[in-house]
C-alpha cells in the first residue's frame, strides 16, 4: 500500500496524518461534517499499525458539540489510535 513506502524502510507503519485523514473523511460521509477539522485533541498513538492488519475505526458523532471521537483497535492487538476532531459552526 502506498501509505507505507518510506515509512519506515525495514518496519513499515500506517502514519498519523493518515489514520486522521481517513477518520475525517469517513466522519464526513457517515456524519455530514465539515472535512476542514478545526481541531484535533485527546489524540494518542498506542500500537504501531502494520501492512496487513486488520483494522475497526469507531467514530461517534456528537453533534450539539460539534465533535467526533474516533478509535482505531484491531482484535489481535486492541487499541491503535484515539483522539477527537472538532469543527467550528459555519459562518454565514
Amino acid at each position: 500500500m502506498l501509505y507505507f513506502r518510506g515509512h519506515f524502510p525495514g518496519m513499515p507503519i500506517l502514519p498519523g496524518v493518515v489514520q486522521l485523514h481517513w477518520a475525517i473523511h469517513q466522519a464526513a460521509t457517515l456524519f455530514g461534517v465539515p472535512v476542514t477539522i478545526s481541531e484535533v485533541t485527546q489524540l494518542k498513538y498506542r500500537k504501531p499499525i502494520a501492512p496487513g492488519s486488520t483494522l475497526m475505526l469507531e467514530l461517534d458523532c456528537d453533534r450539539d458539540n460539534r465533535k467526533v471521537k474516533f478509535r482505531y483497535h484491531s482484535d489481535a492487538e486492541g487499541d491503535h489510535s484515539s483522539g477527537i476532531l472538532k469543527w467550528r459552526e459555519a459562518s454565514t
